[in-house]
């Protein structure tokens, strides 16, 4: 999967979920979902997260329910879905705050707060980093931090206080630790970043930070929508620069890994016109 071989990683995927294992199961679910979202095909995603779900509430296991949930979450959350999105926000915190789930709880708080400013709900967005603040600080694990200061550089980008902005989310990467597993979360605090100095039209550093998404390898697992867009990205800043090669090696590269992407993305279809005029 980080080597780009969707096809064959669909494989081993499919393969783990007719284990006998259960683990095993639930891991293939869970990648399988990863890999279906860095190919930009989010309603597939949706789908198979959907039946997940039902297996997981057959079978009573709540700690795999709520992993599925926040998956969900960020799937309605990116096929602007939102209201659907806090709903399963919602109950996913309820049932990792009854399992003691730090991470999965903290994962749901930061993403409805995202969800919030989507919403154009600013003023419930930073009541849910007060509470995240709060919670994260009774868990004195100081990295977990990164959570809360992503969500504040959002609220801030929201209210066009860019230059606070741009220092939250430089907070919240500088308590990143080294990519070691899976659940590294890397691409999310980069990504904002970028867009960040996007927006101050701060294009090098923007560059820089899509070139260390595209570099990711367990940091960008989870998130792969993310990790192609930074290729989209890096196509229209090159464009800008009048580099038009570096411009069509970087859309080409988008389009290849969303070439199965869901028809309605505005990503895609900007890409392709781009493309053609460049060649």
């Amino acid at each position: 999967m980080i080597q780009d071989k969707f096809g064959r990683a669909e494989n081993y995927f499919n393969s783990m979920i007719h284990s006998e294992n259960p683990i095993t199961r639930f891991y293939g679910k869970l990648w399988l979902f990863c890999l279906r979202i860095s190919q930009g095909r989010y309603y597939d995603c949706k789908l198979s997260i959907l039946d997940a779900i039902k297996e997981a509430e057959k079978d009573h296991k709540q700690s795999d329910k709520v992993a599925f949930l926040n998956q969900l979450a960020y799937v309605y959350l990116k096929m602007n879905h939102l209201e659907e999105a806090l709903e399963v926000l919602e109950q996913s915190e309820i049932i990792a705050k009854e399992l003691n789930f730090h991470h999965d709880r903290i994962l749901a708080l930061s993403l409805r707060g995202v969800v919030q400013l989507q919403m154009n709900n600013a003023e419930e967005a930073e009541k849910t980093a007060i509470y995240l603040k709060n919670y994260l600080e009774s868990l004195k694990i100081p990295k977990y931090m990164r959570y809360y200061y992503h969500l504040e550089g959002m609220i801030a980008l929201y209210k066009n206080r860019d230059s606070e902005a741009l220092e939250k989310f430089t907070k919240a990467t500088s308590v990143l630790s080294f990519q070691h597993e899976a659940l590294d979360d890397h691409a999310f605090y980069l990504y904002s970043l970028a867009m960040a100095y996007n927006k101050t039209n701060e294009q090098e550093k923007a560059s820089e930070q899509f070139e260390k998404i595209t570099e990711l390898t367990s940091g960008c697992i989870q998130l792969g929508d993310i990790y192609a867009r930074s290729y989209y990205w890096l196509g229209k800043i090159y464009q800008k620069r009048g580099e038009p090669q570096k411009a069509i090696e970087n859309y080409q590269k988008f389009l290849e890994l969303w070439k199965d992407a869901d028809p309605e993305i505005l990503e895609s279809k900007q890409a392709k016109m781009e493309l053609t005029i460049l060649q």
